[in-house]
């Protein structure tokens, strides 16, 4: 999976065109999560660029500069500065072993010059921005010049160092203005070790220059340099001391600062600072107009104050705590949470837990921008808990993953990642931080779950705090279970892009593992446990049955299923969402694999399912209840299920002991428990009626589930069963022939016609609603019929092929429902007339038949030009209305009377808009009642059971599974029946479709084998290929 995936990103980053949208992609997003991922994308996979696509994205990153976002910025910085080390491929050849060790090909010194050229000419950009650009933006610019020069650096060994270190120093020793300030900044990121020493006189003397300076800030970052070269090159310290000396300070709003630092350059101890000087200096630090270089120098002075007076230690701890909560400068909120650290050692247990608290909360309410540094600090205090205190940590920073919001629940990814990193060995616990972060990887929401599989992958596989032996026992704990939430579906762009990238460091790991352990030490399988269910929804009654086989010694395997026979389950991928995000937290617990389905009752599948297993026992899961109905354990086929051992679970014992035991259905092993009485009471039901009255489900199903339930408006108002097809009160007969049931009329006009066809409609039992007769009409016999010379020549040039005259229509009954009956028998008798290839219809209509009339103009019929008594309709292409609006409305208004009623109001005024869409063409409208009762009366016919009474089950031998929008979610009577849920996708232009999955649905392919592995004979019901 890591190498597939990289292997496409890498394709797409290697190409010009794809490189360029993926820029273009990164640049116009809004979202500093999203950057932040491409980010980390073009970090991870910079090293495969071109030159020219360095560059490219050297200019992007450039612009990033600019961005509001701290991180956004200082992370572009970093990429900037890795990519300016070594702007050619990064591969190179083994050198010779005859070769000296400095020795450099033609082709490196080259890479080299231009890297070198590359480095200067955006030093120059990062310290005179275009003038196009704000004084805002500009100083945003010039600030990172520090983290790229840091990450250069970072980046390069010494040989390659040394041509970029002249760019910068000249500059440096040249520099003027506020050049001086950023230019220093810079030059105290680059390690001491790489600087030659003919380079370090000048230095000194243009930082000496910087100190007399008068400008504070600027004084202050020139001697935190000094006392840094000082430290680092021991023979450089009498010119400093020199230089130093120079400086008097005098009164002033900052004198004590600047006096603080010049006796740290000098080696001296500083002052101590009364409680007065204190306070001033904890109301300085939270005031924006005072600059970063201030107050970095006045927290030393605090600590140094902690140091020789215990007592403020707290006091000082909750300053900083508020300095890393609230700083709007980044180096001071890093600072501040670096001696946060220091200061937490001398504090109390209570104090120390007050303070991780505060943070934990800050991550809850904090600015995104903010909290999103608290984590490494905030994890390593947690770590400084005794392991009760720990642990209540721990479940403050999960109910932040639980909560549904993104921003809280990322962070607390975060920090517990950083918690995991400073944990001293504790299995227990890191269990537990593990099983929480597999949860955010299974989340539902795509930041969550890209800020979850960045934490485990990069912050705890990729981190080299974590001892090697420990990674090893975390991915042996874990492998399987990531295995199988990373191979659910996710859709999304970003999603593939963040996985790439993060994989790259689970499979860089796995590879250090192999060659410093000699590979993984997997513990021996257990056994099976095979759990399969419609789980619709999987509720913590599942879990606790889950949790059970577990403690029983099993590993288990959660099956799907694809459907129920007589329930409406939600669809299939997201009841296999939720099943993962419920039992994400629980180890020996997977999800089985979609594309295998097994049905218990076919033997052949257990065959399989054994054979997946290998030598491992396999146990089958099922309720008792189940056991005792299913006809899978009443057969006798060789392999069935009764043969297999099994872990049975009982709803209520009193009532099972008074039944045949369980024993004289299996023939393998059985293992048997119970649960206990308040998750016997959660039911799929229970659940439903609770999300209608959208009361708390947490007790229901897991908190996660609850979030995803609520936010996608999933079981609101949802019927939980299908809705089993009955016979409607009204139906259609039709008729070539005279019959004796025939009213009188009727039987004559069809012994009187040539190729008559007609129609009656009935209600149930026997009552005539009416009927109507046409016939076909040859060119020859126009005229007699129409008795129009006018007419008839209309009728010949305006149509061809077969027409259709319509002879009588005559309803019965009800005044007024005789325009609707009138509709019913036409559009009836015109689709039955398609099958005898009529491509035209005729029908005469005479001004006080209105009926009649309201009838033809609904079905797209329009007069003939100068005789308002005939119409006729186009047939070669009929527009097809499905009125099938009821069916999407949900209980308990799918039953009003007042919702029927307007419906039917409604119904009209359609068919006549589209008919006036398109004059002239039929336009036929089927109820969708109507059209199911039809082809549920053809399913029981084909399959044998139309004679079975009311009341009675017995299945027929075939399976009915329609193939579209017909009969989805109906059952028809004593017929096995499942739908294919598919839909049709059309080309922009709509000159072709495919058929594929509906959303949530498995491809059609894994559909297709559910339906094989129930081996019947199929009737498939289909809309979408048949043209009706």
């Amino acid at each position: 999976m890591a190498l597939s995936n990289a292997i496409r990103f890498m394709r797409m980053v290697s190409t010009d065109e794809s490189l360029d949208q993926l820029l273009e992609q990164a640049k116009s997003e809004k979202s500093f999560q999203q950057i932040r991922t491409y980010l980390h994308l073009l970090e991870e996979y910079s090293t495969y660029m071109t030159a020219e696509n360095k560059k490219k994205t050297l200019a992007l990153l450039y612009e990033l500069l600019m961005h509001p976002d701290g991180d956004v910025r200082r992370k572009s910085g970093q990429i900037m500065g890795q990519i300016l080390a070594n702007s050619g491929p990064k591969y190179r050849k083994e050198r010779p072993h005859s070769a000296r060790k400095d020795a450099m090909t033609p082709t490196m010194m080259a890479l080299l010059d231009e890297s070198v050229s590359l480095w200067e000419h955006y030093i120059l950009l990062c310290l005179h921005p275009d003038r196009k650009v704000s004084p805002k933006h500009a100083l945003r610019i010039s600030n990172s010049l520090k983290t790229i020069c840091m990450s250069l650096f970072a980046s390069c060994d010494e040989k390659e160092a040394q041509p970029m270190l002249p760019p910068l120093l000249r500059l440096l020793w040249q520099a003027e203005g506020e050049d001086r300030f950023v230019l220093v900044d810079a030059f105290s990121r680059i390690p001491w070790s790489y600087f030659p020493p003919e380079s370090l006189p000048p230095t000194i003397d243009a930082l000496g220059k910087m100190v007399l300076s008068g400008d504070v800030p600027l004084q202050l970052n020139a001697l935190r340099a000094l006392e840094q070269l000082r430290l680092h090159r021991p023979e450089t310290e009498d010119a400093i001391v020199h230089a130093v000396r120079q400086l008097n300070v005098s009164p002033g709003p900052h004198s004590q600062v600047l006096d603080c630092m010049r006796q740290r350059v000098l080696g001296l101890r500083m002052n101590e600072i009364s409680s007065g000087e204190v306070s001033d200096f904890y109301l300085s630090n939270l005031k924006n107009a005072v600059h970063w270089t201030i107050k970095l120098v006045q927290i030393d002075l605090l600590c140094d104050d902690v140091r020789r007076h215990p007592d403020s230690a707290f006091h000082t701890a909750m300053h900083l705590s508020n300095l890393l909560s609230v700083s709007e400068h980044l180096p001071v909120r890093e600072y501040a949470g670096q001696r946060l650290l220091e200061v937490c050692q001398a504090l109390t247990i209570s104090q120390r837990n007050e303070i991780a608290i505060d943070l934990i909360r800050e991550l809850e309410s904090g600015q995104d921008q903010i909290s999103r540094f608290i984590p490494p600090y905030a994890g390593n205090i947690i770590c400084m808990l005794p392991e009760k205190e720990l642990l209540e940590a721990v479940d403050l920073l999960e109910a932040l993953l639980h909560g549904g919001l993104v921003r809280p629940a990322r962070t607390a990814l975060y920090t517990l990642g950083e918690v995991l990193n400073d944990l001293p060995n504790n299995p227990a616990i890191a269990q537990r931080i593990l099983g929480i972060v597999i949860t955010g990887v299974s989340h539902y929401d795509s930041e969550i779950h890209r800020a979850a599989l960045m934490v485990l992958c990069k912050e705890i596989f990729g981190s080299q705090r974590i001892s090697m032996d420990f990674r090893h026992d975390y991915f042996v704990l874990l492998h399987k279970k990531l295995l199988t939430i990373l191979s659910e579906p996710r859709e999304g762009k970003l999603t593939f892009f963040n996985r790439a990238a993060m994989l790259n460091y689970l499979y860089r790991f796995m590879i250090a593992c192999q060659v410093q352990r000699g590979g993984f030490h997997f513990l021996p399988a257990k056994p099976a446990a095979f759990f399969p269910g419609t789980f619709d929804p999987f509720s913590v009654g599942h879990k606790k049955i889950v949790e059970e086989i577990r403690s029983m010694g099993f590993q288990v395997y959660l099956a799907v299923d694809e459907f129920s026979w007589s329930k409406k389950t939600l669809a299939k991928l997201m009841r296999r969402q939720i099943v993962v995000m419920s039992v994400a937290d629980q180890w020996d617990t997977y999800l089985f694999p979609d594309d295998i389905p097994i049905n218990i009752a076919n033997p052949k599948d257990l065959a399989i399912l054994k054979h997946l297993l290998g030598h491992t026992e396999l146990y089958l899961v099922a309720g008792s209840d189940v056991i005792r109905n299913a006809s899978a354990y009443r057969s006798t086929e060789l392999g069935s299920a009764a043969e297999y051992n099994h872990i049975v679970f009982y709803r209520d014992r009193e009532e099972e002991a008074q039944k045949p035991p369980l024993s004289s259905f299996i023939q393998g092993k059985l293992e048997t428990f119970s649960l206990p009485s308040f998750f016997e009471t959660v039911s799929s039901t229970r659940i439903r009626e609770s999300v209608d009255q959208n009361l708390d489900i947490s007790m229901l199903v897991d908190p996660v589930v609850q979030s995803f339930i609520y936010e996608n408006g999933l079981y609101l108002r949802t019927p939980e069963r299908k809705n089993i097809l009955r016979r409607e009160d009204l139906y259609f007969r039709r008729f070539r022939a005279p019959s004796p049931e025939l009213p009188g009329e009727m039987a004559r006009l069809l012994s009187q016609k040539k190729e008559p066809l007609g129609v009656v409609l009935r209600a149930r039992p026997q009552e005539l609603l009416g009927w109507v007769v046409g016939h076909t009409l040859h060119g020859a016999d126009l005229y007699d019929a129409l008795q129009s010379l006018e007419a008839a020549n209309y009728v010949r040039r305006h149509t061809s092929g077969r027409i259709l005259l319509i002879d009588h229509v005559h309803p019965e009954g009800d005044i007024h429902q005789r325009p609707t009956v009138c509709r019913m028998l036409l559009n009836e008798l015109l689709a039955r007339s398609l099958e005898y290839d009529h491509t035209y219809a005729v029908c005469r209509c005479q001004a006080e038949d209105t009926s009649l009339r309201y009838a033809l103009e609904q079905l797209g019929f329009i007069p003939v030009s100068g005789q308002e008594d005939i119409y006729y309709v186009d047939m070669r292409s009929p527009v097809m209305l499905l009125q099938d609006v009821l069916l999407q409305i949900k209980k308990p208004h799918h039953d009003s009377n007042a919702v029927k009623a307007v419906v039917r109001k409604t119904r009209p005024k359609l068919r006549r808009a589209i008919a006036n869409l398109f004059p002239g063409k039929l336009v036929l409208c089927f109820d969708s009642e109507m059209l199911n009762q039809a082809l549920m009366e053809r399913v029981e016919t084909l399959n044998g059971v139309q004679n079975v009474p009311p009341g009675v089950r017995r299945l027929g031998p075939y399976m009915c599974v329609p193939y579209g929008k017909i009969l989805s979610d109906e059952i028809v009577p004593n017929t096995v029946t499942k739908s294919l849920r598919v839909e049709k996708c059309y080309q922009a232009d709509a000159s072709s479709f495919e058929v594929v999955e509906y959303p949530g649905y498995s491809p059609l392919k894994n559909q297709i084998r559910t339906l094989k592995s129930f081996r019947r004979p199929v009737i498939l019901v289909d809309d979408l290929l048949h043209k009706g």
